[in-house]
């Protein structure tokens, strides 16, 4: 029962039936914010929720308390009811993620059942660039492009950008959501041992997600598919092969990656329009490191979202709340990255490249969206998490001691030097 609870939620957040099957009355979030705050509260009592908690909670909690403490010393108390449902669903998700996955059979049930939801979508993005609409009547976004030809005269046209519906309205979303299992279904198909009628289906879904990512034009989510397949490789081989496989995979990306690819020079607005943005997102963290600007209210500081997941964080939250943030994502990635360089098992060792790959793919895709808020990149890191504490249970328990807050705050300070940085550089090479 617990584990259906969860799965119903992914359900109705990802295919979304009441944005294009009728019943918008119904309040599918709130239905279920209750039925996974009861599911989570027996989980407590019996224990469950307890074994499988672990320092990971602290920051999930951690960083949704410092968003709290931000907006009421900042006064903005209506605020507060305005994102409490969405943070509860992303809280919700994580702990049932971590609580309800016990063993294998529910972690695979729990990988083909998001996988189906995830071509679902990929079918109705084929649908809409096929047809002009998916099955909710949404077209495809049209982008319209000026490229300069070198007699002078400049060519326009239109692109498409497949997407979804709800919270996957924007293309760079679907692609994020595209993105998440990708390398794992082409690692089963490619690299991981088993015969072809095992082979077949895995390599199947890689190619519908990668055919999904491909409708999707999104710039960013090509980016994240390459630096998937780039810590794939270096998990892979733990070598400077790996490094050598990255690149010629990366150069193929390139190659075959959508039209948007090829406009990524200095004339390109969107791209610089990115660096703009940071900027400004740094001046105004500098002006209230601690507690940020508040949360929702980059809009009142600059009319156009931060283009970036972290950024957004730190910029609205403070440093604090950003180091939670971070520990979110680096803990599992550290854990699975740390496995895939010990186990010896062939088998485990390339799924756990896999994992790592998977997780790195999508912190690289919410590093070019501001998706601070939504489940998806929540889902993955609980996801990998959970794997290593399921099949790794050993590893698991001692690479997460070393996880420890000094050096996230660290690397969290590092991070923000770093956008710093990448300002710096691509403002003189870019202008």
């Amino acid at each position: 029962m617990n584990l259906i609870v969860l799965l119903l939620t992914l359900g109705v957040y990802i295919i979304r039936p009441g944005d294009w099957v009728g019943g918008e009355a119904i309040r599918w979030n709130l239905i279920l914010n209750v039925a996974g705050s009861l599911t989570f509260l027996v989980l407590l009592l019996n224990g469950r929720a307890k074994e499988s908690a672990d320092r990971t909670w602290g920051y999930i909690f951690g960083f949704f308390a410092l968003m709290l403490v931000s907006s009421i010393l900042h006064g903005y108390f209506i605020d507060i009811t305005n994102y409490y449902s969405r943070i509860l669903t992303i809280i919700l998700v994580y702990l049932l993620i971590c609580a309800c996955i016990q063993h294998r059979a529910q972690l695979n049930v729990l990988t083909i059942y998001f996988l189906a939801l995830t071509l679902f979508v990929v079918w109705q993005c084929h649908v809409q660039i096929q047809t002009g609409f998916n099955i909710a009547d949404i077209p495809a976004l049209e982008r319209r492009t000026e490229t300069s030809m070198e007699d002078g005269f400049v060519r326009r046209g239109t692109i498409l950008q497949a997407r979804w519906v709800g919270v996957f309205q924007d293309p760079n979303d679907v692609g994020l959501l595209f993105v998440m299992l990708t390398p794992f279904a082409a690692a089963k198909a490619l690299f991981i041992p088993g015969n072809l009628i095992t082979r077949l289906p895995w390599a199947a879904t890689a190619t519908a997600l990668i055919y999904g990512i491909y409708l999707t034009n999104s710039r960013g989510t090509f980016v994240a598919l390459l630096a998937a397949t780039g810590y794939f490789f270096i998990l892979k081989y733990r070598s400077t092969m790996g490094l050598v496989l990255a690149a010629v995979g990366g150069f193929a990306l390139l190659t075959l990656g959508p039209s948007r690819m090829s406009s990524l020079t200095s004339g390109d607005d969107s791209a610089m329009e990115r660096v703009y943005i940071w900027i400004e997102a740094l001046w105004a963290f500098s002006l209230n490191p601690v507690l940020g600007l508040g949360p929702m209210h980059w809009g009142d500081w600059h009319h156009m979202t931060t283009h970036n997941s972290y950024v957004h964080a730190f910029v609205e939250n403070g440093f604090f709340a950003f180091v939670c943030y971070l520990a979110l994502f680096l803990i599992p990635l550290f854990i699975i990255s740390a496995i895939a360089f010990n186990e010896d098992d062939k088998r485990l060792q390339v799924e756990s490249a896999a994992m790592g790959s998977c997780l790195a793919g999508v912190m690289m895709s919410i590093f070019f969206i501001s998706r601070t808020y939504v489940v998806v990149p929540y889902f993955m890191a609980a996801y990998v998490l959970t794997y290593t504490r399921v099949v790794h249970r050993a590893w698991y328990e001692q690479f997460i001691e070393k996880a420890t807050i000094i050096p996230l705050t660290a690397l969290a300070a590092l991070f923000v030097v770093f956008v710093w940085i990448t300002n710096v550089v691509t403002t003189r090479l870019m202008l």
